[in-house]
């Protein structure tokens, strides 16, 4: 079964939807090109993939392109990919070097409460006499995959006997340096390997999963083939991972490696110990156990079992929902390396995001804070495995972005006149925060000291520009200005009462509209009539926490955005956003619960007292 289109067709499907369908015993018959994978998706602006049961298949149950393929130069504004709820098992049976589940390009892919069991992909040459040398199949693999989140997920396989030919290779395979992946609260039995990754690009999470019965490495993160065709950097920029909150059981002699230098260690604390001199975002409670973990592995079933190690050991993580155009994005975690550096996490597949070798290299709008030490950092609502929101005095601190840095060269293998051929850009060129003639939306998370007024969350604006400010009623006021255009917005309701927030402040300049959305529900809009071609581009700095008069903002912020789309754009709601965000599935186990505890679990199961079945509660 395949879906979709590829090369000058490419996205010509704007939504595929594949639901709650059971194949088995595909791919017996396939041409000798043939891999023999079982359920194809190519290319769609956004899918769906849910509730499909695969049952031995020759080659991948779900093989799922999001983004664009390589060499399109095409702009790629809108990537959405679900793929939840789908059971694959006994896959690969004639191919090897694959995933049962796999995901290629660019995302956000979504992928979570999936079982993926005895990935095979048997090598005719295994040599027993080595390790893992039997099978090359992967339960799940990201194949130069980009903006993954991957939780509630079991991977299982047969044995962690690392000479066996029933050994599966490893649970997670990442093809390239690839970046922004988040890997958490997932369960993962019986593999030769648990990571396999090239830390290149760095940013990468891996948090509150449960590891069972590894045979040789947990993380293989090092150089792989792929890094040859590309300059991978000499030291891994592990200060935008983080390796966390994490439950072991039954590991093997080889445990971790994460550095260009390939040093190995052979234990998780020696491991988190070398850790440590790298900075990374966290690398906080990491627990080995020597007591099963879960009820019965062998029986696949992983609830967790009473007094487990892993109960209140999982990991909240904030996931936001697609938007179309999005060209900053910063979630505010403490940078243990640098405090005063905050990481941009954007994600859009412009034109010139052409081959995957080099998409890790793309720009970022990293914020510069002024004034801000860690101490400026606290917990946030969002997420609970490291401090992840910034305070704001009122008087001196303020984040930025200089316009240099958003305009900036960038050199990149691009395609001229189907040829490859090294391009440079500049100016207006990048899809950056100066939005020129476009649709604009903010998004952002924050609370204020209560009664505070008159100061701005978010500004680029001088001659023109926009700004989100909070006004001297206690609301949110929206200014987008073009010349002697100038138009504002305001919410009608009160913000500044020292709790969080949702805001989200739009233009849309088709309809000539501006409309403010507060916690959830639209709460006003407004004309906003810019010309066509009126720009809101400007020569200043984008500044978070104060404009240039100086009115700066008391209070904190968890997370924040800006999209060159609105929520039409990117063909959702505000009612789909927010439902996601702040009552999605991430909030819960594989089964739907919520936490019962102090924290979530580890795992994709949350602990049920006198749970008596894996049947899901109402």
């Amino acid at each position: 079964m395949e879906l979709g289109q590829m090369g000058d067709a490419l996205c010509s499907i704007g939504d595929i939807k594949v639901l709650r369908n059971h194949l088995s015993m595909i791919g017996f018959r396939s041409h000798r090109q043939s891999h023999g994978h079982a359920l194809c998706v190519n290319f769609p602006e956004t899918m769906e993939v849910a509730g499909n049961i695969l049952e031995r298949t020759c080659g991948a149950g779900l093989f799922l392109d999001g983004g664009k393929q390589g060499g399109d130069v095409k702009d790629r504004p809108l990537s959405r990919n679900l793929v939840f709820d789908n059971s694959v098992t006994q896959a690969l049976l004639s191919a090897n070097d694959w995933g049962s589940i796999e995901m290629w390009q660019g995302g956000p892919f979504y992928t979570y409460n999936n079982i993926s069991g005895n990935p095979n992909g048997n090598w005719n040459h295994w040599d027993k006499t080595k390790e893992n040398t039997a099978r090359l199949g992967m339960a799940y693999y990201l194949d130069g995959g980009y903006k993954n989140y991957l939780f509630n997920d079991v991977a299982w396989g047969l044995t962690d006997d690392v000479h066996s030919k029933n050994l599966a290779h490893a649970a997670f395979y990442e093809a390239t340096p690839t970046v922004y992946n988040a890997f958490f609260n997932n369960t993962i039995y019986n593999f030769g390997m648990g990571s396999n990754w090239s830390p290149g690009g760095g940013r990468h999470l891996f948090l509150g999963s449960l590891w069972m019965n590894i045979g040789s490495w947990v993380y293989s993160h090092g150089p792989l083939k792929e890094d040859k065709k590309g300059t991978v950097p000499a030291d891994y920029p592990t200060f935008s991972t983080a390796y966390a909150w994490n439950t072991y059981y039954k590991l093997g002699n080889d445990v971790a490696a994460f550095e260009a230098k390939a040093r190995q260690f052979h234990d998780i604390p020696s491991f988190v110990e070398a850790l440590k001199d790298h900075k990374p975002l966290s690398s906080e409670n990491n627990v080995v156990t020597d007591k099963a973990p879960v009820r019965d592995a062998a029986a696949h079933d992983f609830r967790l079992a009473p007094g487990s190690a892993a109960i209140d050991h999982g990991v909240k993580l904030f996931v936001p929902w697609a938007l179309s155009g999005v060209v900053g994005e910063w979630n505010f975690r403490l940078n243990n390396s640098d405090p005063s550096v905050l990481l941009d996490e954007h994600w859009y597949m412009t034109p010139y995001m052409v081959f995957r070798d080099e998409y890790y290299k793309a720009p970022v709008y990293n914020l510069k804070a002024e004034n801000v030490t860690a101490a400026s950092f606290i917990p946030g609502e969002l997420e609970d495995w490291t401090p992840s929101a910034l305070t704001f005095n009122g008087k001196d601190q303020f984040a930025s972005l200089s316009q240099m840095e958003m305009t900036k060269s960038y050199t990149f293998e691009g395609m001229v006149n189907k040829a490859k051929k090294r391009v440079t850009i500049s100016g207006k060129q990048l899809a950056t925060p100066d939005i020129d003639t476009s649709n604009v939306l903010v998004e952002v998370y924050f609370k204020t000291e209560p009664k505070h007024t008159g100061s701005v969350l978010l500004s680029k604006l001088t001659d023109a520009g926009y700004r989100l400010a909070i006004n001297k009623a206690g609301g949110v006021t929206f200014t987008v200005k073009s010349g002697d255009a100038k138009f504002e917005v305001a919410s009608g309701a009160r913000i500044n009462d020292g709790k969080w927030h949702h805001v989200i402040a739009e233009l849309d300049r088709v309809k000539s509209v501006g409309t403010i959305y507060v916690d959830g529900r639209q709460n006003a809009e407004d004309k906003m009539e810019l010309a066509k071609d009126a720009s809101l581009s400007n020569s200043g700095d984008l500044l978070v926490g104060k404009d240039d008069d100086g009115h700066f903002f008391n209070g904190a912020i968890d997370f924040l955005r800006i999209a060159r789309g609105t929520l039409a754009d990117a063909k959702t709601s505000i009612d789909e956003l927010y439902d996601w965000e702040f009552d999605g599935p991430f909030l819960r186990d594989f089964m739907g619960h919520e936490k019962t505890g102090e924290r979530r679990d580890a795992g994709a199961f949350e602990f049920i007292e006198n749970q008596t079945s894996m049947s899901p509660e109402k």
